[in-house]
């Protein structure tokens, strides 16, 4: 867990070593678990699936969907 981490103000080098090192530790392949693309119109009930605690990881909206 990175709560709470403000790397914003870390050098830039800094911060790619870090983002090359989770590049080569992450398997890409389980990121496709934790969250859910969904269109526009699917706003309305993915919020009440989010509010009865259906819903696990994320959830992007695209807009152009």
């Amino acid at each position: 867990t990175l709560c709470g981490i403000d790397s914003v103000m870390a050098p830039r080098a800094r911060r790619q070593r870090a983002w090359d090192l989770l590049a080569e530790l992450i398997d890409v392949n389980k990121l496709l678990d934790v969250y859910k693309v969904i269109g526009l119109n699917e706003v309305p009930a993915a919020g009440e699936d989010m509010l009865l605690g259906r819903i696990k990881g994320r959830v992007v909206v695209d807009v152009n969907i």
